[in-house]
């Protein structure tokens, strides 16, 4: 399993203010484990190195990305070295399928 271009992007963006640019480059590059949990309207990937905290960190987030004509949101939570890159949909709709393996278009909002 491997950290997607876009999740990528995403973390970097919305991580910039909270974790060192060394940090968050280990992170990408060397995580030491990578899950991924999902639903219909959300899917979790939770990436975990030593060099997060423990403590409960909530990064905001302005970032939305589309796929295929649907809009989706990001929110970064880091809690006991573990950081979870929330995806959800927005509005009323569902994650597509193949979604976090395709093309998805970052913008802030």
């Amino acid at each position: 399993m491997k950290i997607e271009r876009y999740e990528k992007e995403v973390v970097r963006r919305i991580c910039s203010g909270v974790l060192s640019y060394e940090i968050i480059n280990q992170l990408l590059s060397a995580p030491n484990r990578i899950e991924v949990k999902s639903c219909s309207a959300v899917y979790d990937l939770n990436i975990y190195h030593d060099s997060l905290p423990e403590e409960l960190v909530v990064c905001d987030s302005s970032i939305e990305g589309s796929y295929k004509n649907s809009k989706v949101g990001f929110i970064v939570t880091i809690h006991n070295r573990c950081l979870s890159l929330e995806c959800y949909a927005k509005g009323s709709g569902t994650l597509l399928q193949g979604m976090r393996n395709g093309e998805v278009k970052i913008s802030k909002t």
